[in-house]
């Protein structure tokens, strides 16, 4: 008897001999058709899970940003409940925890488009909204209004901004992108009213329908305008200031009746050219500030900003109505001797930035709290960082030369805490002026030729008054070399080992009197190098890159701001290969 299988193979060699060439030509076909729908399905899943990926990262740092808290340390339905305010945590679009993408077997175009349109809408609102507009002027000179429909901008790769728009008559009625250049236009070059890319060439060909931006000549004019337009209604979209190449000699004051809506992320931006490079967008006024927030929450980035008068001013400064700002990748400097190159309030973040006096101070504020100072360059003549009250986070940040490196001026109800730091060249590494009634952490830094690594005022000790440091004064993992005093009162040293003896301090892992091996900290490259005894040594703290945003072992960092540039095998790897051997 001859089965079903049998036969049916039977006929289909039979054809195969008849027919061999349209049978070869049928499979070849039927291959590659299987191997292109594989390889489409596989680059959809990359997108998928890179999506995926990047819709949980952006969560996070949303949540961060505005909280201070590391959303890795809470419950995610607590971080999701912040981010998207009113959120149905049973809908399946938001997830309570945080899952790795789902594998999918077959994932037609279609179906991810439909994925990443309905990821892009869960993404925190950071840049373009819906509802903003944009100011554009056409050939004939008519103004237009282009309303966004989109969420987000969408980077093609290809060094250009793409930002899915409808174009519409009417009146000017808020703003997407106000363009602040030195008198060119910058082309808006879209196709069939629907997308529209934003190119910084105004010579460059013209794709399909297109209009011109016009533009401010000055950055306070444009601000202007948007207060005209937006007033004191809460925002229902954030909205952007873009600023282009040359030197403005004015102080920008946002206004203060300016009512943005933080909750739900919608914020003002004012931000140079991000295809330019940040020191050719300069905010340099002959007298006054450099720019002064009086709004509640503001967003500053890419800027360089470097007031001239030699006076008590700042670079950035604030009114004490400001609630939230992020000033990041920015150039800040002033040149008095009491001026600061950034004065702060509370709710405040400076991630990235260089900031530099060779007179005066560099980062203070008087009611400083809920602070975070990430990835920075502190070289300033005075105080570094003065005037923190409490929940404080510095962190792969270097500060040389200094009178004080970090001075608390102010009593502090809250955590101050350094992470993965160094201080170079400092009289004061970190001096305590105030009382406290919480804790102070220092990890994985570095103190190299400092006088004092720590100072306090006052001939006060915290195993008698308990008034200086709180509760308890944790070390980890840091090294101390060339310094006079480990620590000082103004009147009696104490060594690191009489310090960490202190009741109220908890010291473990730290490198005292050896030297770091920083590579070369006199022309400012403060890596380390081969052989340092800081490599692989720091213990995970939350910091997964150093000043420099090359990535760091999470476990076992390097200790210090900047990590060994050559890649490091940790001490475990090397003793497993050589057992293998």
């Amino acid at each position: 008897a001859v089965t079903f299988e049998e036969h049916q193979g039977r006929i289909s060699q039979a054809l195969k001999e008849r027919f061999p060439l349209d049978y070869e030509v049928r499979e070849k076909e039927e291959a590659a058709e299987l191997d292109a729908t594989m390889e489409r399905n596989t680059l959809a899943q990359r997108q998928y899970e890179t999506a995926w990926r990047q819709y949980w990262e952006n969560v996070r740092l949303e949540y961060e940003r505005y909280t201070g808290y590391d959303a890795d340390d809470r419950d995610w339905a607590d971080v999701l409940a912040h981010v998207f305010p009113g959120l149905d945590l049973d809908a399946p679009d938001f997830p309570v925890q945080r899952p790795e993408p789902p594998v999918l077997e077959t994932l037609p175009e279609l179906q991810f488009a439909d994925l990443a349109a309905r990821l892009g809408k869960l993404l925190p609102k950071t840049e373009v909204h819906s509802g903003a507009g944009l100011y554009v002027v056409d050939a004939s000179g008519t103004t237009l209004n282009a309303t966004v429909t989109a969420i987000s901008p969408y980077d093609s790769g290809l060094d250009e901004t793409w930002v899915f728009l409808s174009t519409q008559d009417g009146d000017r009625v808020g703003h997407l992108f106000t363009f602040v250049t030195s008198g060119n236009s910058y082309p808006v070059v879209g196709q069939s009213d629907i997308v529209f890319k934003l190119r910084g060439d105004a010579s460059g060909e013209l794709v399909g329908d297109s209009v011109t931006v016009a533009p401010y000549s000055t950055i306070q004019s444009a601000l202007d305008q948007f207060w005209t337009d937006q007033g004191s209604t809460l925002f229902t979209a954030s909205q952007y200031v873009r600023i282009f190449a040359g030197t403005y000699d004015e102080t920008v004051t946002p206004n203060a009746g300016l009512n943005p809506d933080e909750a739900n992320g919608f914020l003002p931006f004012m931000e140079g050219d991000p295809t330019d490079d940040r020191d050719n967008i300069k905010i340099q006024p002959t007298t006054g500030n450099g720019i002064y927030i009086n709004c509640d929450y503001m967003v500053v980035r890419h800027l360089r900003v470097y007031p001239q008068q030699n006076a008590t001013i700042k670079a950035i400064t604030t009114s004490t109505g400001c609630q939230g700002l992020l000033v990041s990748d920015c150039y800040l400097r002033t040149e008095n001797v009491n001026g600061y190159c950034i004065f702060l309030r509370q709710g405040h973040h400076i991630d990235d930035c260089i900031v530099v006096s060779t007179t005066g101070h560099g980062i203070g504020g008087n009611t400083g709290h809920g602070m975070r100072i990430s990835g920075c360059t502190i070289t300033v003549a005075r105080i570094a960082i003065n005037g923190l009250v409490g929940n404080v986070v510095v962190e792969r940040t270097v500060v040389s030369g200094a009178d004080s490196g970090l001075m608390v001026t102010n009593y502090h109800k809250s955590i101050i805490e350094l992470r993965d730091c160094t201080f170079y060249n400092c009289d004061d590494g970190l001096k305590f002026n105030a009382w406290s009634e919480n804790d102070v952490r220092i990890i994985n830094c570095i103190f190299k030729d400092c006088t004092d690594v720590i100072h306090l005022t006052a001939s006060l000790w915290p195993e008698e008054t308990a008034t200086r440091f709180g509760p308890s004064f944790t070390l980890r993992n840091n090294c101390y070399h060339g310094y006079t005093n480990f620590a000082n009162d103004g009147g009696v040293t104490k060594t690191h080992a009489e310090f960490i003896a202190f009741n109220r301090v908890d010291a473990s892992g730290d490198l005292d009197g050896i030297d770091p091996l920083l590579l070369n900290p006199g022309a400012g490259d403060f890596s380390l190098q081969d052989g340092s005894p800081c490599v692989g040594r720091g213990v995970g703290a939350g910091v997964t890159k150093d000043v420099n945003g090359d990535v760091m072992d999470a476990f076992h960092p390097d200790i210090g701001a900047v990590r060994h540039k050559e890649p490091y095998v940790h001490r475990a790897a090397e003793m497993s290969m050589e057992s293998e051997r």
